[in-house]
């Protein structure tokens, strides 16, 4: 096995573990004892009081408007794995490397878009039971949302990238 190849299988083996991290927090946040998370902390729920102060369904409509930026992020990384097994397979300029490439792309931009909804959301199912007067509405675009923009941003230009050189490998073809 070349290094090549094995840095490919520890990138996916990478991924599957952020993928099982991402699909287990959600999980964590809402529905295990709050002393026994220690890495998995929400800013948000932490403010405003945790998740034992919280009624079944809004834990429920929490762990879903939680679940929709690990959803986006899902859709990336298996964005990637796919991408990758094109890379494994010499698939370098195929169209579905481009196709997978701007899909990862899409899917951290939809990732930003659903973490800075989220927050929002969040905080109204966090304080619909407040008194009158104690409700909150929750704006906020963080620097890192704004970083999530640079892969995504890099994803379309090396698709652009892969879409140009299949062009000129296709017109090669016809020449020769």
């Amino acid at each position: 096995m070349s290094n090549y190849e094995k840095n490919l299988t520890a990138l996916r083996w990478i991924i599957y573990i952020l993928a099982v991290v991402i699909i287990i927090t959600p999980i964590l946040l809402f529905w295990a004892p709050e002393e026994s998370i220690l890495f998995f902390r929400h800013d948000i729920l932490e403010q405003r009081g945790g998740v034992s102060s919280l009624l079944i369904w809004q834990k429920l409509l929490g762990f879903f408007v939680t679940s929709l930026p690990a959803a986006f992020l899902l859709w990336a990384l298996i964005s990637l794995l796919r991408l990758i097994s094109l890379l494994r397979q010499g698939l370098w300029f195929a169209e579905d490397s481009e196709i997978h490439c701007r899909r990862f792309a899409h899917a951290l931009l939809w990732y930003v878009g659903a973490q800075i909804s989220h927050r929002t959301l969040l905080v109204l199912v966090l304080t619909v039971t407040n008194p009158p007067g104690e409700k909150e509405l929750h704006l906020s675009l963080s620097s890192s949302d704004l970083m999530t923009l640079v892969p995504a941003i890099f994803a379309l230009i090396f698709a652009h990238i892969v879409s140009l050189a299949r062009e000129q490998r296709e017109e090669l073809k016809q020449i020769i």
